[in-house]
């Protein structure tokens, strides 16, 4: 065989396991890639609170809030719930979201998320539903 086609077989060779390396490595870091929530099969219990406000919108469809530690007052340091939407409403920060008649916050899932202080947080991912 002639050396340019020795040549030629090898840099072909070479282009081709390059693209299947880089097409695994793609496929093992999707397959790795977490976002840290867990969806239930089917929707859990009812959310005890009933009022909440955004601290932190984490996507289109997805806010940390805080509950409301106090009927009372307009306090909102309680429980924190990652609520997410499947509507097409936006959040906002310092959003106050509240149960329209008919419907109530279900459990959905778990979100787990790591903290300023790198500690890994645990939280209820509920969701506004019909009752």
């Amino acid at each position: 065989m002639k050396k340019w086609v020795v040549y030629l077989l090898g840099i072909l060779t070479g282009v081709v396991l390059t693209q299947v390396g880089i097409t695994l490595f793609a496929y093992i870091s999707n397959a790795n890639s977490d976002d840290g929530i867990t969806f239930f099969e089917n929707p859990g219990k009812i959310a005890e609170d009933k009022a909440f406000e955004v601290f932190q919108v984490l996507d289109d469809d997805a806010a940390l809030v805080n509950a409301q530690s106090n009927e009372s007052l307009d306090s909102y340091y309680g429980k924190v719930y990652l609520l997410v939407n499947d509507e097409g409403e936006y959040y906002y920060d310092e959003q106050k979201i509240t149960a329209p008649a008919g419907k109530v916050f279900r459990q959905v899932g778990i979100y787990r998320y790591p903290t300023k202080d790198n500690n890994i947080k645990t939280v209820p991912v509920i969701q506004l539903m019909d009752k």
